[in-house]
């Protein structure tokens, strides 16, 4: 870690957009996330930049919030470093930039998606953003090979942190388990496994080494 990130406060500007309505998988995650960073990380200041009514977004508003208005609200905010979870990231900017991609599916699979515009954006403009990321942030190697086969990132900015997920709010039923052991020929002894190193400290750790 650069000794000058060690020594201060870091300010992070985090694109909200997904924490708008309805959490989706990748707005979970960013939720997750920001509350495991804050309550391990007290000492650094996270401001969120959220859109105001997205219900009438179109494809020319999404391009415009990821490319100008949360890089000019982040440098506005006087942040140290901008985030951007939802896997979309500006490609001009004034600080450096870690951004998530969760996947690039569209891009070795331009059928799945409805229409040319959704096919560009998704298979073509989200890959390219991410090429000009100081960091990129994936959950699996299968994510990490495809953003340097695919989207050519160099693969040196690339970090695999594979997301954690909350525990469940309720206890499965013994009968409902059996069933899944049975489906998918687990063993009872299956467990979850843990590195050992929490995705709170890995994810700051990425965070840290783009800060200076």
């Amino acid at each position: 870690m650069p000794a000058c990130a060690a020594a201060r406060t870091m300010r992070v500007a985090i694109d909200g957009q997904g924490l708008i309505g309805p959490l989706t998988g990748g707005g979970r995650a960013a939720h997750c996330l920001l509350e495991r960073l804050a309550r391990d990380y007290p000492r650094d200041e996270y401001v969120v930049i959220r859109p105001g009514d997205r219900s009438r977004w179109r494809l020319p508003q999404q391009v415009l919030w990821d490319q100008v208005r949360f890089p000019w609200r982040g440098w506005r905010a006087a942040a140290d470093l901008l985030v951007s979870p939802g896997m979309s990231g500006p490609v001009a900017r004034r600080r450096p930039l870690v951004m998530w991609v969760h996947d690039i599916a569209p891009t070795r699979h331009p059928e799945w998606l409805p229409s040319r515009r959704s096919r560009w954006y998704w298979g073509s403009f989200i890959p390219l953003t991410a090429r000009f990321a100081d960091a990129v942030v994936a959950p699996s190697e299968s994510t990490r090979r495809d953003l340097v086969d695919l989207a050519g990132v160099s693969p040196e900015r690339v970090r695999v942190i594979p997301l954690g997920a909350p525990l469940p709010v309720r206890e499965v039923p013994p009968a409902e388990l059996a069933v899944v052991r049975r489906r998918y020929r687990l063993d009872a002894r299956t467990s979850r496994r843990s590195s050992g190193r929490s995705g709170s400290s890995r994810s700051r750790s990425a965070l840290r080494s783009q800060a200076c």
